[in-house]
């Protein structure tokens, strides 16, 4: 099967064939792109086949030999952004914790773990508090690993933009977070 940036470049494809080759290379990254701003799976099976049927509809808009992955991003990430907006609420981090911690070694005692676990809460609450505008860029940067200038492109932002969101956000993260050690007691604790 050719890559979906094969069959662009030469412009003789079905609309089966491209759905079948954007689907198999990029459901899995769209996919985590939603769940990663959603925090539920359901809306984020949901994104991933809207972001697909919107690309569809819309390649015409894309331009050949540019990052297709971060075009079908922009898309996952903009929707997102309507499902937020439009249900008003937001969705807790504290799953991307666990997501974390599934990576750690293995093995960790069990003081270790709670410790952990409380200070994943506590991460993702004060993610929670940024809002949008600085929550997206973090997440993107720290879990998913993405350049700024990914993002900045995902985003529709310079990429100063996204170092000043991102600057601004661990800035806020930092006083939140030793606010909450202090207050809690935790701050002499190490991992």
């Amino acid at each position: 099967m050719k890559s979906p940036e094969q069959l662009l470049q030469q412009r003789t494809y079905s609309q089966e064939e491209l759905a079948e080759s954007l689907l198999d290379t990029y459901f899995a990254t769209v996919h985590h792109v939603a769940y990663s701003i959603l925090r539920n799976v359901e809306e984020a099976d949901d994104i991933a086949q809207e972001t697909f049927i919107k690309a569809l509809r819309t390649i015409h808009q894309y331009r050949p030999g540019t990052n297709l992955k971060s075009w079908l991003s922009t898309i996952a990430v903009n929707l997102c952004r309507d499902r937020l907006r439009r249900r008003q609420a937001r969705q807790k981090w504290h799953n991307a914790w666990h997501w974390l911690e599934d990576r750690r070694p293995p093995h960790p005692s069990p003081e270790i773990q709670t410790i952990r676990g409380e200070m994943g809460n506590e991460l993702w609450r004060a993610v929670d508090q940024l809002g949008e505008k600085h929550s997206i860029p973090i997440i993107l940067r720290y879990v998913h690993g993405m350049k700024a200038a990914e993002i900045a492109e995902i985003l529709g932002v310079s990429e100063g933009t996204v170092y000043s969101r991102l600057h601004y956000a661990c800035r806020k993260l930092g006083h939140q977070l030793t606010l909450g050690d202090a207050q809690s007691g935790l701050s002499g604790v190490e991992s």
